[in-house]
C-alpha cells in the first residue's frame, strides 16, 4: 500500500501559486454560497456589491506575463567544415554562449563560439609564409540572429533562425603570429534551428511554468562564407554543427487586480457564476 500511495504521491504535488489561487477561489465560493443561500432564504435577491464589500479584505488579482523575457544558453558542441576548408583544417570542436531576447514569438539572438581545431596540411602562401600541419588552429564565431517560435508546448519548443555575423580563424588565442595578415576574418550567414527540451527531470520539475523554465537545448544549422574569401582555396566552404547545452527562458509576472466579482466570474464554474 505505501508503494502505491509512493507511486502516486507526485499526483499530489501542487504548486505555490497554484496553491494560492485555489485556497482563494474556495473562500470566495463558499462566501458566495453562503451569502447566496441566505438571500434566497430571506426572501432577497443576489446583491454583487453587498458581496464583493463582504470579501473585499480578501487581496485578489491574476497572473499577468509580460510579451517580453529573456533567456540564454551554454553548449558545446561539433563543427563539419565542407568545401575548400575541409582539406586544410580537421572538424572543431566547439564550446559557447547564446543570449536570447524575447518578444511574444520573435526571438533575438546573440550567438557566440570559440573553436579548437588543428591544420590538417600545410597552407602556403608564400615561400616563407605557412601555416605549418600539426599546427593550432583557433576561431572565434560571433553571430546576430533572428528567430520565430514555430512551435511551442510545455515538453519542448521549437525555433528556426537565420542570422550574419563572422568567423576570425588563428593560429594563436593571444599575440600574434608569423601569418597574422594571411589569417581570415571572414563574413559569413547562419541558417539552423533550435530546440528546447523543457521536460528532463534532472533539469526541470513536472510542472513546467511557461514564463520561466530550464531546459536541454539542441542547435543545429549550417555557417556558410559571404562572398568569396581571400585565400578561398584555403577558407572557402561551410560548416554544419550541432551542439547541445543548458539553457532557461524568464519572463516577468506581472499580478492584475481583480475585484471579487470579477474573480469569481473568472475562475467559477458558469452555472455558479453571480
Amino acid at each position: 500500500m505505501w508503494l502505491h500511495f509512493k507511486h502516486h504521491a507526485h499526483l499530489l504535488r501542487i504548486s505555490k501559486p497554484l496553491m494560492a489561487k485555489l485556497c482563494k477561489t474556495l473562500f470566495i465560493f463558499f462566501s458566495a454560497l453562503i451569502y447566496t443561500q441566505s438571500a434566497v432564504a430571506q426572501g432577497g435577491s443576489f446583491d454583487s456589491l453587498r458581496l464583493d464589500s463582504i470579501i473585499k479584505k480578501v487581496e485578489l488579482s491574476e497572473r499577468a506575463s509580460s510579451t517580453k523575457g529573456i533567456g540564454g544558453a551554454l553548449f558545446l558542441g561539433r563543427g563539419f567544415y565542407r568545401g575548400n576548408i575541409s582539406g586544410y583544417f580537421n572538424d572543431p570542436y566547439f564550446i559557447g554562449l547564446q543570449l536570447d531576447f524575447h518578444k511574444r514569438k520573435w526571438v533575438f539572438q546573440i550567438d557566440d563560439a570559440l573553436l579548437f581545431s588543428k591544420v590538417k596540411q600545410d597552407l602556403l602562401f608564400t615561400p616563407d609564409k605557412q601555416w605549418k600541419k600539426g599546427s593550432a588552429a583557433f576561431g572565434v564565431v560571433l553571430t546576430g540572429n533572428i528567430g520565430y517560435t514555430i512551435i511551442e508546448t510545455d515538453k519542448y519548443k521549437i525555433v528556426p533562425l537565420a542570422g550574419i555575423g563572422f568567423t576570425a580563424l588563428s593560429s594563436r588565442i593571444l599575440g600574434t603570429s608569423q601569418t597574422d595578415k594571411y589569417e581570415p576574418i571572414l563574413l559569413t550567414y547562419k541558417a539552423g534551428a533550435y530546440i528546447d527540451l523543457k521536460s528532463i527531470p534532472l533539469i526541470q520539475s513536472r510542472y513546467v511554468d511557461p514564463d520561466y523554465y530550464t531546459c536541454l537545448r539542441v542547435s543545429f544549422g549550417i555557417n556558410g562564407n559571404i562572398g568569396t574569401p581571400r585565400y578561398s582555396n584555403f577558407y572557402g566552404g561551410p560548416m554544419a554543427y550541432i551542439s547541445i547545452g543548458l539553457g532557461s527562458l524568464s519572463r516577468q509576472i506581472k499580478e492584475k487586480p481583480l475585484s471579487a466579482i470579477q474573480y469569481l466570474r473568472k475562475y467559477l464554474p458558469a452555472h455558479h457564476r453571480p
